[in-house]
């Protein structure tokens, strides 16, 4: 069962994350002395994945010739480069955590998977998963769907660039915003193109909805 069985469709976002950008820039120092973990982006978009999952929960799903099953959890599986090769440990009930919660287990999760110290109990299971392939500095990918899941969501680097934006006159500018890619792959199977692109699509707007003045848990 894997990618020669699973009839995989694929489709990628742009979202425009100024906001996001300059809100950990301007909390990011007062975060890290309350907390004492570092404030990465991955919080935020964890975050903002398991509670636009709960708005669409056919995408929260295994598939089986029975039929599928969609579950009431929300545990998300977090793909982690190590030396010995790539691990998935669960981050549990992901949509109920605050950022600081997220933050801080993102962080003890990482570290043991590269210490290869997690248990089996924390690499099964996730409903679905999160690549954070961005980290390498990749603009696109296409990740493969995980055995028991329907989709699995790819969260790529960051970028500055020119977009156009609307003017003080009501016209149009040039600006330079903060950019990135988000990209899904999905069993067909088990979803279609109008499911995928509808979650996308919130995905996008959730993030771009982040402001640099929002609190920091905003948005449950």
């Amino acid at each position: 069962m894997g990618q020669s069985t699973i009839p995989v469709a694929w489709l990628a976002v742009e979202a425009d994350v100024s906001g996001l950008v300059e809100l950990r820039r301007r909390a990011r120092d007062a975060f890290e002395e309350a907390h004492g973990v570092r404030l990465t982006f991955m919080p935020f978009l964890v975050r903002a994945i398991a509670l636009t999952l709960r708005e669409h929960p056919a995408l929260n799903a295994s598939y089986s010739e029975d039929g599928v099953l969609r579950h009431e959890r929300f545990d998300m599986g977090i793909a982690v480069a190590t030396d010995s090769g790539l691990l998935v440990p669960v981050l549990r009930a992901a949509d109920t955590k605050s950022l600081a919660q997220l933050a801080g287990e993102l962080q003890d999760l990482g570290e043991r998977a590269r210490a290869r110290t997690l248990t089996r109990d924390e690499l099964i299971d996730a409903t679905l998963t999160i690549d954070n392939t961005g980290a390498f500095g990749s603009l696109i990918s296409q990740p493969i769907v995980p055995v028991g899941q329907v989709a699995i969501v790819t969260t790529e680097a960051i970028r500055r660039e020119l977009r156009i934006v609307s003017g003080v006159d009501g016209g149009d500018a040039f600006a330079p915003r903060s950019v990135m890619n988000l990209a899904i792959s999905f069993d067909h199977r088990a979803l279609d193109g109008a499911e995928a692109g509808a979650f996308m699509a919130a995905l996008k707007a959730r993030l771009e909805a982040i402001g640099p003045d929002d609190p920091l848990d905003a948005g449950a």
